[in-house]
């Protein structure tokens, strides 16, 4: 019965994730000894519920299928978790990310990037001086399979650094960190979501690390809303308390594809942001 459930779980996996090297279906299922997966591998190949491909370096459903270098390398990542994860707790994840699983009841998320993917967000500083950033929509962590922190951190906090590889121009002081969230204009408007159900605190912690002098209550306030738009997305915008209400205004003939953002401050000398006290 338990060789039964192990076939199934096996086909599972090359279905969802595609042609697996041999060490890492040994790997996934590590609680059995390593003769007994061989001969059940074996077997399920003699009965062609299974293939062996690329010169037997890797399994498959078929002999047709082809293997995925991004999903490979986020298996090799899974497996240094894999005795903390059930084998039923994983499965392939919606774009970009590539596996979800769930470990201590909370929900993570893999995703392999390279070097020149920086295309999934988008920093700068506006003409006015506000830091801004775009980034893929947030959602809640509870929406299994499309939870978005994990992949998000995952790629922010990297591309932050690059950014900023000289030292943040500038530290906002008193501030207002503004979540504005760009939803499909096609998409109808009871699946959009209530702004407290969105995880965004982390963005704030590695926004504040860079531009920020603080993001105590005393020091930043937080401003949420949601406008439609061709392409789904959240911008992120640091403004001094004193200019929130001329972005306020300034947001109603925000363009579609966002406000023109710079990488240099070079005209930052005259918008400087005075320290208080």
């Amino acid at each position: 019965m338990a060789l039964m459930e192990d076939e199934r779980l096996i086909l599972r996996w090359l279905s969802q994730y595609g042609p697996l090297r041999w060490p890492q279906i040994r790997g996934l299922l590590y609680y059995r000894p390593q003769r007994s997966v061989n001969r059940l591998v074996q077997n399920m190949k003699h009965a062609r519920r299974i293939a062996a491909i690329e010169d037997g370096e890797y399994l498959a459903v078929d002999q047709y299928c082809e293997p995925k270098q991004r999903m490979i390398t986020a298996v090799w990542v899974l497996l240094q978790f894999i005795e903390q994860i059930a084998p039923e707790a994983h499965w392939q994840a919606d774009a970009p990310a590539q596996i979800s699983f769930l470990k201590d009841k909370t929900a993570y998320e893999i995703v392999v990037l390279y070097e020149d993917e920086d295309h999934l967000v988008r920093l700068g500083f506006t003409e006015d001086g506000w830091f801004s950033l775009r980034i893929p929509r947030l959602l809640p962590r509870k929406e299994r399979g499309k939870g978005s922190v994990e992949y998000i951190r995952g790629f922010l906090g990297p591309a932050m650094q690059r950014f900023f590889n000289e030292g943040s121009p500038v530290r906002f002081d008193d501030c207002v960190i503004i979540y504005r969230h760009i939803y499909d204009r096609e998409e109808p408007e009871r699946r959009h979501r209530d702004h407290d159900n969105i995880e965004t605190n982390f963005v704030t912690d590695i926004v504040a690390l860079y531009v920020m002098t603080d993001d105590a209550p005393l020091r930043c306030r937080h401003y949420y809303c949601s406008a439609a738009g061709s392409t789904e997305r959240t911008e992120v915008y640091v403004v001094p308390e004193q200019d929130f209400m001329r972005w306020y205004e300034a947001e109603k003939n925000f363009p579609d594809e966002g406000v023109k953002l710079h990488a240099q401050t070079t005209f930052w000398q005259e918008k400087a942001i005075p320290k208080q006290g």
